[in-house]
């Protein structure tokens, strides 16, 4: 009952070997994404190149390296089926399906997958760029393809999908903060606190609770799952920040938030 299930097409793999000159541009990139992305995930791993499409000696030469840093045997330089799992083993583990108790509730789940998420620590190309964003965003990418509704939203449609149930019974898929606020006030298993209410009963906010950087009463500029809460600080999982708190960062992160501050709207998912 998945509603979104782009993650798999950044995984697929053709029934062939990809080598030098191959004209499929398209998966070539992809190739030379994980490439770099890897930087961010595999240990002793700096490599980065032209993400441009052509398959050429420099590509190959680091596809190389790759497979004698994983031991393979007789590298070739060449991406076969072995390459490619590894290349991209971070985005598979992270979409791992999750087995739960019966008796665990949604946003226990929510919060669960947006940890499994962070493990892997989803990281952008560019400005809102790669497999990771496009993975959360409908396959969609690009400078307006702010990822950290689409990564919530995700986890989101996980949780759901590990009842038998579409998240639609709490809030709609979307990849827009000021949507995902419309949703959960339409919702009959959602409940929306304002700033204000926020800050006057901090003590309101809990784990598997939603935030939402408030601009104004119907603009929503941010948002990630609380999972923790320590008097008056909310440890949260987001995408699409950094350690220094960027609303357009470059990757998916564990932050620590004031609730005092009187700028954070709350969603409760009953």
């Amino acid at each position: 009952m998945l509603v979104r299930e782009d993650y798999k097409k950044e995984l697929e793999y053709p029934n062939r070997t990809i080598s030098i000159r191959d004209k499929d541009k398209k998966l070539v990139k992809r190739i030379q994404e994980w490439i770099c992305l890897n930087k961010y995930h595999t240990p002793n791993w700096d490599i980065e190149v032209d993400i441009d499409g052509s398959y050429g000696q420099i590509t190959s030469s680091a596809i190389y390296d790759f497979q004698e840093l994983y031991g393979i045997d007789n590298p070739s330089g060449n991406v076969d089926s072995k390459t490619w799992y590894l290349l991209t083993l971070p985005l598979q583990k992270a979409f791992t399906k999750k087995d739960f108790a019966d008796k665990i509730e949604y946003k226990e789940r929510v919060v669960s997958y947006m940890e499994q998420f962070v493990s892997q620590h989803p990281t952008e190309l560019f400005q809102n760029s790669g497999a990771w964003v496009r993975s959360f965003m409908k396959g969609k990418e690009g400078s307006w393809a702010a990822w950290c509704c689409g990564t919530l939203c995700t986890a989101m449609d996980h949780a759901a999908d590990s009842m038998g149930k579409s998240m639609s019974e709490w809030i709609d898929w979307t990849w827009s903060c000021d949507e995902l606020l419309k949703s959960a006030r339409n919702s009959s298993k959602a409940t929306y606190y304002s700033p204000k209410q926020i800050k006057e009963n901090p003590h309101l906010v809990s784990r598997g609770d939603i935030f939402l950087v408030m601009k104004s009463s119907s603009d929503a500029t941010h948002t990630g799952i609380i999972s923790d809460v320590d008097g008056d600080v909310m440890k949260t999982i987001e995408a699409n920040t950094n350690d220094e708190g960027s609303r357009e960062g470059y990757e998916m992160c564990k932050r620590f938030r004031k609730i005092s501050s009187g700028k954070y709207g709350i969603i409760k998912l009953l």
